[in-house]
């Protein structure tokens, strides 16, 4: 399955380990992929992008920032995502 995960942070990243340990790909979404740079060297199969590109990727998604941020993750997700499918 495709998991498109909306996160960089410490639970996003378990989260996409633990998606890839059973087989699944993985997009992390964060407004700062260079920042993932030593973890996706770590975990082959994990990608990073923009939040609307791991949401448009994945058949399954993910929140996993800090609520004080899931609105605006969730903006920069359907930004994209749904002008995209128009």
């Amino acid at each position: 399955m495709k998991v498109g995960i909306l996160g960089s942070g410490d639970v996003a990243k378990a989260l996409a380990a633990g998606f890839i340990k059973h087989g699944h790909q993985v997009t992390l979404g964060t407004r700062d992929t260079g920042k993932l740079k030593d973890f996706l060297a770590q975990h082959k199969g994990v990608q990073a992008a923009s939040f609307a590109d791991a949401a448009k990727f994945g058949e399954l998604v993910v929140l996993a920032v800090k609520g004080s941020v899931a609105l605006d993750a969730l903006k920069a997700a359907a930004r994209r995502t749904f002008q995209a499918s128009r």
